[in-house]
């Protein structure tokens, strides 16, 4: 992300390549116009969004399985700044049955999608949720 862009972006948080790939498409589908940041760990996204300055993302997507550090404990420190009070945080999780999804909307998730392994499903599912996110939801001025 150039300094001084004024571009709208998302940060996708996803450590898989074939994921991250199959993610970016979803957005171009969506047909939505906001760059796609990607960090490939927990670490990675801390600084990336520390270093956004006032220009935070639309929304992020985070996986919550991360080397470094979690998507848990990443979703946990941005719900700890008060500059992120608003950033939506769109959780991505490889199988519902392996989590406690109660506990993840309790810490501050927004939304909690699983990702699919059949292209066709995992389109249908994420392209909405991308145009939701992006063009639908209102988010306050942010400080």
């Amino acid at each position: 992300m150039a300094t001084g862009d004024s571009r709208r972006w998302l940060l996708l948080v996803e450590d898989n390549e074939d994921e991250e790939r199959l993610a970016i498409r979803a957005v171009n589908r969506a047909d939505i116009d906001c760059e796609v940041v990607v960090a490939r760990d927990g670490e990675e996204a801390q600084k990336i969004l520390d270093e956004a300055g006032t220009r935070l993302p639309v929304f992020t997507m985070l996986d919550i399985k991360l080397p470094k550090i979690s998507g848990i404990e990443v979703l946990q420190w941005i719900r700890s700044q008060d500059k992120f009070d608003c950033l939506p945080a769109i959780v991505l999780v490889g199988s519902a049955g392996a989590v406690d999804m109660n506990a993840i909307y309790r810490m501050g998730a927004n939304s909690l999608v699983r990702k699919e392994l059949d292209y066709e499903i995992y389109m249908a599912r994420m392209v909405p949720t991308l145009r939701y996110w992006s063009l639908v939801n209102t988010v306050p001025n942010r400080r």
